[in-house]
């Protein structure tokens, strides 16, 4: 699939200079599509058991990893076969974001792109200054450390990746692994690619990264 991110860049700078306490994941989804002009579905299940099809197709001998039903995709792109989920992490008066937590819940859905076999798949990813600040400060993944990072830069995901968060980071094993019956990065191997990396106005930070 290719991705128009100067469209998609231009719409989030637009809304984020004007409404950036009314936003919320599934708005970023929806200027996604209304951006890309494409025909898709949303929240599209990974594993359903009882249809003849699914476009989530699962890796030969990985359904027992993503039999679940809460586990759905944000987006399907119908013509692509490319799978799409979207996250969007920012603090309000109600709530501490930039934690571990929310870390966590980054890998929960990288470790879930990287179970199926469709032709692409995508993670979008838009968070805060401070969540940004915290990744900076305290993250083990230079992945997710904007002033590391360039467009290109891939990363491997495998059996290593524990041994990083082997001295701590409960929390954010406990939501990585979330639903999933190992809960260990030696149960996985891939690798994720920079796709496109960017500010948004002054205070929102912009990653697009390909799970292969």
């Amino acid at each position: 699939m290719k991705i128009n991110y100067t469209d998609f860049q231009k719409e989030l700078n637009k809304q984020f200079s004007t409404i950036p306490h009314l936003i919320t994941e599934c708005l970023i989804r929806h200027w996604f599509i209304e951006t890309q002009k494409i025909n898709a579905e949303i929240e599209v299940p990974y594993y359903r058991s009882k249809a003849p099809f699914t476009p989530i197709k699962l890796k030969t001998g990985k359904k027992t990893y993503i039999k679940n039903s809460r586990f759905r995709a944000d987006l399907y792109v119908n013509g692509e076969d490319t799978v799409i989920e979207f996250k969007y992490h920012r603090q309000t008066k109600y709530s501490n974001i930039a934690t571990a937590t929310n870390m966590g819940e980054v890998f929960n859905d990288l470790n879930r792109l990287s179970l199926s076999d469709n032709e692409e798949k995508y993670f979008i990813y838009v968070f805060d200054q401070k969540m940004k600040d915290y990744y900076e400060k305290h993250s083990p993944f230079d992945m997710l450390k904007i002033s590391e990072i360039k467009v290109g830069n891939t990363y491997k995901i495998d059996d290593k990746k524990d041994k990083v968060i082997a001295g701590g980071y409960a929390e954010f094993k406990k939501v990585a692994f979330k639903f999933f019956p190992k809960r260990k990065f030696k149960d996985f191997d891939y690798i994720v690619r920079v796709e496109y990396a960017n500010k948004i106005c002054d205070d929102y930070y912009l990653i697009v990264y390909k799970v292969d």
